[in-house]
């Protein structure tokens, strides 16, 4: 079981896979979570300033994550299935919640706040 999870952090901390975004391939421009995976990464080697530059929402969602990863392990283990926490109307609220906040700071973002969107490479069309 603790082989899929090695296998998953094994090609995303490494530098030469690169996990293209569909928002920026098709339109060059970033997305509400663009820059999210990198401020993980920058967060979970301690350089939350960085982290926090390139997504401001990093230091809510990467220990909410941490905790829903937690939790669907113990579920998983206590139940043989996934999908524990994910059926509970918290965990969907907070869910919403963030995507709606993620919205929000997108749009401010453009707007040059919060140190304006995240750079993103040239799209498949632009």
């Amino acid at each position: 079981m603790a082989v899929i999870p090695a296998i998953l952090a094994f090609f995303i901390v490494n530098p030469w896979v690169r996990w293209p975004c569909p928002v920026r391939l098709v339109a060059a421009e970033p997305c509400p979570m663009c820059g999210m995976t990198r401020a993980c990464l920058l967060a979970a080697t301690g350089r939350l300033h960085e982290a926090w530059h390139m997504h401001p929402l990093v230091l809510l969602v990467a220990p909410l994550l941490t905790l829903h990863v937690i939790a669907e392990a113990w579920g998983f283990w206590r139940t043989g299935h996934f999908g524990f926490s994910g059926d509970r109307k918290a965990v969907q609220a907070v869910g919403y919640v963030i995507v709606g906040l993620a919205v929000i700071l997108w749009i401010v973002r453009f707007f040059g706040l919060f140190g304006g969107p995240v750079h993103v490479d040239r799209g498949l069309f632009k």
